[in-house]
C-alpha cells in the first residue's frame, strides 16, 4: 500500500545512470520496487493508461502505468510514485503500480530548456525548439495512437511525435509557418545502443 511507505524514496538522478556504450539504464529490469517523488510536468500522452513526465530537483523521468486508473495527472501536481525502473526502446521509465497525490497542481515547473538537438541529458525534460517549420507537410498523416513528423529551424532538424489525445492530432493538415515547439523529450530506438532516436512529444 503506497500509504505505508516502507521502501526507499529515491531522487530521479539516482535511478537514471546508464552504460555509456550501450545506453542501458543501470536500474532497468531489476524488478526492485522503489518510490520517486516529484512534480508532474506534462499531461498523459495516452488515452488509455498513463505516460507522463515527472521531475524533481535532480532530473526527470517518464511515469507509465496500465494499472493505475484513479489518477489523472495535471501539470504542477506533487506526487509520490511506487514502481520499478524499466526501459522501453531506450526511454527510461518508472512503471507505476501506485500513485499518491500529495498536493494538487500548485507547483510551478522549470522553464523549458532551449535546444537545437536532443541527447540523453534532455530525456523526459521540458524542452523548446525555436523558429521551427515542418520539413515535409505531406508527412502530416494522423493515424493510430500517434504520428511523427520532422521540423527544422533551418539548420537543425528534430522529430516531433504527436499523440491522438492532442488538438494537433485532429488537424488534417500541418499548421503553416514557423513556431516555437515546446514538449517533453522522449526516445524511440528499437535496438542498442540506446543513444539516439530522441523526439519531442
Amino acid at each position: 500500500d503506497i500509504d505505508t511507505i516502507l521502501l526507499p524514496v529515491y531522487k530521479i538522478a539516482q535511478v537514471r545512470p546508464q552504460d555509456a556504450v550501450t545506453g542501458v539504464a543501470d536500474s532497468a529490469g531489476t524488478g526492485h520496487l522503489l518510490y520517486l517523488k516529484g512534480v508532474v510536468q506534462s499531461p498523459s500522452f495516452l488515452k488509455s493508461g498513463l505516460e507522463f513526465s515527472l521531475e524533481d530537483n535532480t532530473g526527470a523521468i517518464m511515469v507509465v502505468s496500465s494499472l493505475v486508473n484513479n489518477f489523472i495527472p495535471q501539470v504542477g501536481d506533487s506526487i509520490i510514485v511506487r514502481g520499478t525502473i524499466n526501459q522501453f526502446q531506450g526511454l527510461t521509465e518508472i512503471t507505476a503500480d501506485s500513485i499518491r497525490l500529495l498536493n494538487k497542481a500548485i507547483y510551478s515547473i522549470p522553464l523549458p530548456v532551449t535546444i537545437t538537438s536532443l541527447n540523453e541529458s534532455d530525456e523526459s525534460k521540458l524542452v523548446k525548439f525555436k523558429n521551427a517549420s515542418i520539413v515535409d507537410s505531406t508527412k502530416w498523416l494522423p493515424s493510430g495512437t500517434d504520428f511523427t513528423v520532422k521540423y527544422t529551424d533551418g539548420i537543425d532538424t528534430l522529430d516531433v511525435r504527436i499523440f491522438n489525445n492532442t488538438d494537433l492530432f485532429k488537424m488534417t493538415s500541418a499548421p503553416k509557418g514557423k513556431f516555437n515547439i515546446t514538449g517533453i523529450c522522449g526516445q524511440l530506438k528499437a535496438a542498442q545502443p540506446y543513444l539516439g532516436g530522441y523526439q519531442v512529444y
